[in-house]
């Protein structure tokens, strides 16, 4: 059965929000805005649970892809875990692998 016009601009509305806040997230990890800690607190539910962990962990400065495909397979997490999924225990080890990145740099603290 197809959508109607009006639950199609809802998911378009929709996705178009989803992808401006990805964007907005990766640019505050990346400049040190936020903290890798901050993200995975806030992603409890909403917009910021759905994005992929290996999109957020890539965010970060000075990781390389390679690099972090390689320490989350060590991990033993799946990149394309959403972050909003991640148990207390998983959050841990990533933190606890990412440990440079989990407090926001002093130049970049209000």
């Amino acid at each position: 059965m197809p959508i109607g016009t009006d639950e199609r601009a809802a998911a378009m509305e929709w996705a178009s929000r989803v992808r401006g806040r990805r964007n907005d997230l990766r640019h505050a990890l990346s400049s040190g805005v936020v903290s890798l800690a901050e993200v995975l607190d806030g992603a409890v539910d909403g917009d910021d649970a759905l994005v992929r962990l290996l999109f957020v962990l890539e965010s970060l400065p000075a990781a390389g892809k390679v690099a972090t495909r390689r320490h989350l397979a060590a991990l033993g997490l799946a990149g394309d875990m959403p972050i909003g999924e991640l148990t207390a225990a998983q959050r841990d080890l990533v933190l606890a692998q990412f440990p440079r990145s989990a407090q926001v740099a002093p130049e970049a603290a209000p």
